[in-house]
């Protein structure tokens, strides 16, 4: 082969390779572009779905401080009326005590009232 045959054979390789290079990265480079916009599109996805579970978090936290004030409040509501029946209790012995004292009296008084009769009685 001659020096022209040698340069266009080598021309032509080299430009059929240049060409296939070419090609190669124009797909790597694609390939790679979908793979960032890919990997991009999912770094937004987790993030909105990591924003909405700390939203959720918020929310959830709220409501949990919200029954917590409620349950100390129902508690709260719980130990008052303990304490009213308790009350109500006492005030219920004390008038048991109260009318068991007077029905004492009464029958002390019948026992005083029968017992002055007998003495009228024998007196006439």
């Amino acid at each position: 082969m001659n020096n022209l045959e040698v340069f266009e054979h080598e021309w032509c390789y080299n430009n059929v390779f240049c060409t296939v290079v070419e090609e190669l990265e124009e797909v790597h480079r694609g390939q790679r572009e979908r793979s960032e916009s890919a990997l991009k599109g999912d770094r937004e996805h987790l993030e909105s779905a990591l924003k909405e579970e700390r939203e959720q978090n918020v929310a959830m936290r709220s409501c949990l401080e919200e029954l917590e004030d409620e349950n100390c409040l129902l508690k709260s509501t719980i130990l008052n009326v303990k304490m009213e029946m308790l009350n109500e209790r006492d005030r219920w012995r004390a008038e048991k005590e109260e009318m068991m004292r007077e029905k004492e009296l009464v029958e002390g008084m019948a026992v005083v009232a029968m017992s002055l009769r007998d003495l009228e009685i024998e007196k006439t």
